[in-house]
C-alpha cells in the first residue's frame, strides 16, 4: 500500500514540475509588450535609404552592400524598384511613421526589428519583433526551424504561418481581410498563435487551420463573414468542418480563451476597396499587389462600432498610422 502510495505522490511530483515548467514557457501579453517597446528604442548605426539615392542617401542596393549585423537601414517613402533581401542577424529595418514603401522586405537572419515600416509584403525566417507598422501581408519561413514572430500595435491584412515549429504572438493589432475566399490567419501545418487585446475582421473567415493547431484569443474582437474558422487541412479527419463559434472552434484546434471575446460585427471608419492579400487556398502560390488603400481608417473603429473604446487593436493616429500611446 505505501509502494502504490509513493508511486502516486511521484506522479502528482512530476506532474507538478511539468506545470510550472510549461507556465514558466508561456510567453504573455506583458512579454510581448516589452518586447515592442524595447525596439522601438533599440540603436545602432544607420543607413539611411531613398528610392532614388542622392541627399544623404544612399539607393536600397547600395545601402545593403554596406549594411552589418545590428545596423539599422532606415528606409525613406517611396517607390522602390528593389527587394529588400538579407541574411544577416540583428538588423532592424525601419520606415517613417505613416510613409509608404513600396518594397519587398525578405529576410533570413535571425533577431529581427521590423518598426515604423508600411509595406505591402515582408517575410522573416528567425525571430522576428514588429511594431508600430502596417504590413499587407507577413509570410514566415516554408522551413521547419523554430521561430517566434511578435506583433505590437500594428495593422495587417493576413499572417501566414508556414511550419508547426513557428509561434506567432499578436498584441494590439488590427487585422483586416477584404478577399473573398481568404482569411486573417492561415496556419498551413499547425504551429501556434497567440491573439490577445486585438481585433481580427475577415468578409470570409478568420482562420485558415491544418494539422490541430494550438490557439490562444484573449480580451479581443474575432469576426469573420461566413464563418471564424475552417479546417482546410489535406488529410485531417475534420476537413471542411466550419467553426462559427468557441464550440465549433475546439472541434478542430486546441483553443485556449480567456477574458471578453466579441464575435460581433464592427464597423469601421471607411471600407477596405484593395486586396493586397491574395493568398492560393492551397498554400502553394501567393501574390500580393502594390496598389493599397490610402486611406488608412480602414483599420479604425467606427465611432458607436461593436467593441469601440475597449482599447483593442493597434493604436491610430489621426491618419490612422499604428503609433506609440501618449501618456
Amino acid at each position: 500500500m505505501g509502494g502504490e502510495r509513493g508511486n502516486i505522490m511521484k506522479k502528482i511530483g512530476v506532474f507538478c514540475v511539468i506545470s510550472i515548467l510549461l507556465s514558466l514557457l508561456r510567453v504573455d501579453a506583458g512579454d510581448i509588450e516589452k518586447m515592442g517597446i524595447a525596439a522601438r528604442t533599440k540603436e545602432g548605426q544607420v543607413i539611411k535609404c531613398s528610392p532614388n539615392g542622392g541627399d544623404d542617401t544612399k539607393t536600397l542596393l547600395d545601402g545593403l552592400k554596406l549594411l552589418k549585423e545590428k545596423m539599422v537601414l532606415h528606409l525613406m517613402p517611396g517607390e522602390y524598384e528593389d527587394s529588400l533581401q538579407s541574411s544577416l542577424d540583428g538588423i532592424i529595418v525601419e520606415g517613417e511613421p505613416g510613409g509608404y514603401c513600396s518594397v519587398d522586405i525578405k529576410l533570413t537572419g535571425k533577431n529581427i526589428i521590423i518598426r515604423n515600416m508600411w509595406c505591402n509584403h515582408a517575410s522573416t525566417r528567425g525571430d522576428t519583433v514588429i511594431v508600430d507598422s502596417i504590413i499587407g501581408i507577413f509570410q514566415t519561413s516554408w522551413d521547419n526551424n523554430k521561430a517566434q514572430y511578435s506583433f505590437y500595435n500594428c495593422c495587417l491584412h493576413a499572417v501566414m504561418l508556414g511550419d508547426y515549429n513557428h509561434k506567432v504572438y499578436l498584441r494590439n493589432c488590427t487585422i483586416v481581410q477584404n478577399a473573398k475566399d481568404n482569411f486573417c490567419v492561415s496556419m498551413w501545418y499547425g504551429g501556434y498563435v497567440s491573439v490577445e487585446d486585438s481585433i481580427m475582421y475577415s468578409e470570409s473567415r478568420c482562420f485558415r487551420l491544418d494539422g490541430n493547431p494550438e490557439l490562444h484569443i484573449e480580451n479581443s474582437m474575432v469576426y469573420g463573414a461566413l464563418s471564424l474558422a475552417v479546417d482546410d487541412g489535406y488529410s485531417s479527419r475534420t476537413k471542411g468542418t466550419e467553426a462559427v463559434d468557441v464550440k465549433g472552434f475546439k472541434k478542430i484546434c486546441r483553443l485556449k480563451t480567456m477574458g471578453e471575446i466579441i464575435m460581433e460585427k464592427p464597423t469601421f471608419a471607411a471600407k477596405s476597396k484593395k486586396s493586397v492579400a491574395e493568398v492560393s487556398t492551397h498554400g502553394a502560390g501567393i501574390s500580393w499587389s502594390t496598389e493599397r488603400d490610402k486611406d488608412l481608417n480602414i483599420f479604425k473603429l467606427e465611432k458607436g462600432s461593436v467593441g469601440e473604446g475597449k482599447n483593442l487593436g493597434a493604436n491610430l493616429n489621426e491618419d490612422g498610422f499604428p503609433v506609440p500611446k501618449t501618456k
